[in-house]
């Protein structure tokens, strides 16, 4: 059972976008990760030239030696601070354009300087840290990433200031909880997780606490779901779901109500409580309809989950309408486009359908959307898979239907 979908190719997927917490994407392979952050989370200032980047480092090399008098004592803190700010804003230049190494490089150095006239948990340090940390993420390197953030998290329990020692708290266990769901750590998310609930009382009034809340209940779910524990997770969703209840919608509402709703279903399926399941995947596909269009693949995928509790129901003719109308989505609009991750999800939708209509004793139909699931699939699966394998033997089995029935 898949619990989350790659929003790519909607494969079984934990990786998480540290960018979209909040509508909560997942991705099956840090390649198609890299695929969703070029196209949505592009340099903000491409065009921001290579001579601009030239000046600013010229601007911070000139300066470097002025503030300091013969005995290596600042001479102007007000300069240093300016200066400071300038080298900030290099950091974030070379890192909305994708220069993440130099980057880290230069904050690095900006670490190097604060760190001789602030202390180690002064504000300015801590959200270079967290700056570091997500240069590092970019580079998909994790542990150099979870080291900076977890750095965060011990320098700020020495924080005085509650508000403070809490938003950064926040910040970094929400990123470290996402990470750690990505490389499989599910009891560490859930530490992480649990600290963000902890914290959110100390910086966000209600109605924004509600709905952060809803999203650290979401993700809690989504770890026990992980760990198996679909009783806790299925109390996890719940609890989301009455952080919302009452608050006049937006996108954001509506997309963790969805995932919300479709995460429940997804538990009573796994428990064979497929009237419950029917109830909460329909919330979520009402939801889902209204946010991405009835073209979506998230909305076809949520249709294929619902196809599937009516066959498990016997419900065949009711499944023969969703998928059927889902292929015909497909076959116009959706085919002729699909990369190779896409074609062997559209290749279940015929496939399943294929299995419908054996059930229904359509031999002819039967047979042409198991030819179609097969055709799409050569050269996808070696012929020795299984699935491959079952495909040929259900041909077998309608052409032996037709005979039957002549």
């Amino acid at each position: 059972m898949n619990f989350n979908q790659c929003a790519i190719c909607k494969l079984k997927a934990y990786i998480q976008c540290e960018q979209c917490l909040d509508k909560q994407i997942f991705f099956c392979s840090r390649g198609h990760l890299f695929i969703h952050k070029n196209k949505y989370h592009r340099a903000l200032s491409a065009n921001v030239s290579k001579r601009q980047i030239k000046q600013q480092e010229y601007n911070i090399n000139q300066n470097n030696n002025n503030y300091y008098n013969k005995n290596n004592q600042p001479i102007d803190i007000k300069k240093l601070y300016d200066h400071l700010q300038t080298m900030k804003k290099d950091i974030l230049i070379k890192m909305q354009n994708q220069l993440f190494s130099e980057a880290i490089e230069q904050i690095n150095k900006s670490l190097n300087l604060a760190r001789q006239f602030y202390n180690e948990n002064h504000p300015f340090i801590i959200e270079l840290l967290y700056t570091k940390a997500e240069c590092y993420l970019n580079l998909s390197n994790l542990d150099e990433t979870k080291n900076n953030l977890e750095t965060i998290i011990m320098l700020t329990e020495k924080i005085n200031v509650p508000n403070q020692n809490s938003i950064y708290r926040f910040k970094a266990n929400m990123l470290l909880g996402a990470i750690s769901m990505n490389l499989g750590e599910f009891n560490v998310s859930l530490k992480a997780y649990t600290q963000c609930e902890n914290e959110l009382n100390n910086i966000c009034k209600e109605p924004e606490l509600n709905v952060k809340l809803s999203a650290v209940y979401l993700n809690l779910g989504l770890c026990y779901i992980y760990l198996n524990n679909l009783n806790i997770a299925e109390k996890y969703f719940k609890k989301g779901l009455s952080q919302t209840e009452g608050i006049l919608g937006n996108d954001t509402i509506h997309k963790l109500n969805a995932d919300l709703f479709e995460n429940l279903g997804v538990i009573y399926e796994q428990n064979n409580k497929y009237k419950d399941a029917l109830v909460y995947y329909k919330k979520a596909l009402k939801l889902k309809f209204n946010l991405y269009g009835e073209n979506h693949d998230e909305v076809l995928e949520l249709q294929y989950k619902i196809s599937s509790v009516y066959l498990s129901l016997k419900q065949y003719k009711e499944a023969e309408e969703i998928l059927s109308s889902m292929i015909e989505v497909v076959l116009k609009e959706k085919i002729n486009y699909a990369t190779q991750e896409t074609i062997y999800r559209y290749s279940a939708y015929f496939y399943t359908l294929g299995v419908i209509y054996i059930k229904l004793n359509k031999s002819n139909q039967a047979k042409f959307y198991l030819l179609k699931a097969k055709e799409n699939l050569e050269g996808f699966l070696s012929n020795n898979d299984p699935l491959f394998n079952n495909i040929q033997n259900l041909i077998k089995i309608t052409e032996q239907l037709k005979k039957n029935n002549i």
